[in-house]
């Protein structure tokens, strides 16, 4: 075969494995450790919305590949459930509202201010309104406080882009020490006895705007989220930010 038709149908067949991925963690992100969704009902699900049929045994082996291909996922041949939301798998849900709470939030932002932008899908939106902002030198004397890789990198090219450097940009970018977690691209603490983020905070000086991400809210528990590394930073800015929004 020809060059062109092999990388044709490398390309096809890999979209239609995303395709595939994404449809299952559409019905799968619904689903925790204390409501999982068992294969056999994944399967029922799943035999409604995709273009062609495959027997059940087919099904478990197209399963056992897409999973492997979908981080954050607890699969034992009999249940499922999402552990934790993935950077990667998040970005396929709910973009339009994504992008509506982004610019709400966006409206939040003045010059002069201390802001924190916690990771997060929903976040990246709020990101790349304040990135239009900045290139159209809306705003000024703003310093941003941000905990992800992903976000950093576009607010630092966008102040790149307008030719701005440390000494003249109208944007401060700050971002703590730490470890990189795949799983959000977040920085966490690599030392739990120092917080990097509270020591910067010291050094920036007090937060005027926090926008914190949250996975729930319960009558119970109030605002959630999960367990993780990525709790400490939320805590510290919840407690240190003089105005307070969870996104």
């Amino acid at each position: 075969p020809k060059v062109n038709d092999v990388k044709t149908s490398i390309k096809q067949a890999n979209d239609k494995t995303t395709a595939l991925c994404n449809k299952l963690y559409e019905i799968i992100f619904g689903y925790r450790e204390d409501n999982p969704i068992t294969v056999d009902e994944l399967y029922e699900k799943m035999d409604k919305v995709l273009p062609e049929s495959y027997d059940f045994t087919q099904f478990l082996e197209l399963l056992d590949y897409a999973v492997a291909k979908m981080p954050g996922i607890y699969y034992d041949r009999e249940e499922l459930y999402v552990i934790e939301e993935h950077v990667s798998l998040k970005k396929i849900f709910a973009t339009e509202k994504k992008k509506e709470i982004g610019f709400e939030a966006a409206k939040l932002i003045r010059s002069g201010q201390t802001i924190f932008i916690d990771a997060g899908s929903t976040m990246n939106e709020l990101v790349n309104i304040l990135c239009t902002r900045i290139k159209s030198k809306n705003l000024g004397n703003l310093k941003i406080i941000v905990i992800s890789t992903d976000q950093a990198s576009l607010i630092a090219d966008a102040c790149a882009q307008m030719g701005y450097d440390q000494y003249n940009s109208p944007i401060q970018l700050y971002m703590p020490g730490g470890m990189v977690r795949p799983n959000t691209k977040a920085i966490v603490d690599y030392d739990e006895n120092k917080s990097e983020i509270n020591d910067l905070i010291k050094s920036v000086g007090p937060i005027d705007l926090a926008f914190v991400g949250a996975n729930g809210i319960t009558l119970k528990d109030g605002v959630t989220t999960h367990l993780n590394m990525e709790l400490a930073i939320k805590s510290t800015v919840c407690q240190s930010a003089k105005n307070l929004y969870f996104v």
